[in-house]
């Protein structure tokens, strides 16, 4: 069996963590993701525009570390 990580970015920087590791907010933070999809919303990194997936929006899709999905 796996280990469950969650991926956190903060002012500390960023990295893969282990679950053990989270601390409520952050636990409540993952259940709604996943209880309640249409909670969470991806941003574009570059313009913060809503977008659908990836991690930049149409616009920015050329943007230095930016992944568009078509």
């Amino acid at each position: 069996m796996g280990e469950l990580e969650f991926f956190r970015l903060d002012k500390n920087g960023a990295g893969w963590e282990s679950i053990d590791k989270a601390d409520k907010e952050t636990l409540d933070k993952i259940k709604k993701g996943i209880l309640q999809p249409n909670s969470v919303k991806m941003l574009c990194f570059v313009c913060h525009k809503m977008i659908d997936k990836g991690n930049v929006c149409f616009i920015h899709k050329d943007a230095k570390g930016g992944i568009y999905f078509s």
